[in-house]
């Protein structure tokens, strides 16, 4: 529910599966550019993170490009979505919906 509307049914297992997982990491250093990926990385500074649809093909690829440039990263986290990225997900989108129908 989002204020007093339904925006999203399914059970927790589908509602959660359709959210992308994320994957996050620090670069202790310049590294080469990153492998092609499921989606694209957000830089903000040392420390990336991305949205993946494909967390273990990714992550498979992001540890074989890290092994092979010799890059560490740190501060490594992949983990898939959970209930309360889906709720930011319908907070977020109701105010994507706003601004459209505003500009509208």
């Amino acid at each position: 529910m989002h204020e007093g509307r339904i925006a999203v049914s399914g059970t927790v297992a589908e509602v959660v599966g359709a959210q992308p997982a994320r994957i996050s990491f620090e670069l202790g250093r310049p590294a080469p550019p990153l492998p092609v990926l499921s989606a694209a990385a957000q830089h903000d500074g040392a420390a990336v993170a991305l949205r993946s649809t494909a967390l273990q093909q990714d992550l498979t690829t992001l540890l074989a490009w890290a092994q092979h440039h010799d890059v560490a990263l740190r501060r490594l986290v992949a983990r898939h979505a959970s209930l309360d990225d889906v709720f930011r997900a319908v907070r977020t989108q109701g105010r994507s919906d706003e601004r459209q129908e505003v500009a509208a």
